[in-house]
């Protein structure tokens, strides 16, 4: 699947880029999200008890590791490294918080669980100056978490602080994208969007933009 490039994205996207990846995971994503694995047990004279729900990190986790392969495969021509991890600040002995995808040239501090490619876990620790971007990655996001882009520029000297979402409500777009800037985000982009009669709604658009964006900072 291929979207018309706008002439202001082609020098850094192309004509006709691929999107597909970012489609078949708002797919994937969405099927989970609307028909969750839950049933309830009716119990007599108590509260009825849900099984079977999916935790929230699991659940984040998921968007934010399907979305390092396809940036592994969109930025394979910027020599850079798309993984989960700690920024690591040597002179300062600090690690950052939790970075959901470290876009970063090198700079390898340490590893965990990264054996080898069958490892359950691959968690890197990165070296501050290596780091080129960030992306902190959301679920269906209501309200911008104000903190994390800040403490990331200020103690670690991050200034490419990208939000990704997968899914937001069309109705608060535009308020979240701008409350996200005031935080110091580079802006917020969702997988799909929730309109006003509840219909999930893809827009290529978002894709490219944020493709774009996150190149002009490599």
């Amino acid at each position: 699947m291929k979207s018309s490039t706008p002439k202001r994205y082609e020098k850094l996207l192309g004509q006709g880029h691929d999107i597909s990846p970012f489609a078949e995971l708002c797919a994937g994503l969405q099927t989970t999200r609307e028909c969750p694995p839950i049933f309830t047990i009716k119990k007599k004279g108590g509260k009825n008890r849900k099984l079977g729900d999916i935790l929230p990190f699991v659940k984040g986790l998921r968007l934010s590791a399907r979305l390092i392969y396809i940036l592994r495969d969109k930025l394979k021509d910027h020599k850079v490294e798309v993984n989960w991890g700690h920024i690591e600040d040597d002179s300062q002995r600090l690690c950052s918080p939790e970075c959901d995808i470290i876009i970063h040239s090198g700079g390898v501090a340490d590893r965990w669980n990264g054996h080898n490619h069958h490892s359950v876990m691959d968690f890197l620790f990165i070296k501050r100056e290596a780091v080129r971007a960030i992306i902190s990655c959301k679920s269906v996001i209501n309200a911008i978490d104000d903190d994390f882009a800040k403490v990331v520029k200020k103690d670690f000297k991050i200034k490419n602080t990208f939000l990704f979402a997968e899914a937001v409500e069309e109705a608060k777009y535009k308020s979240l994208f701008k409350k996200a800037k005031a935080a110091g985000y580079k802006g917020l982009w969702p997988l799909y969007r929730i309109d006003a009669n509840g219909a999930n709604v893809k827009n290529p658009q978002d894709y490219l933009d944020f493709l774009y964006e996150l190149k002009k900072v490599l």
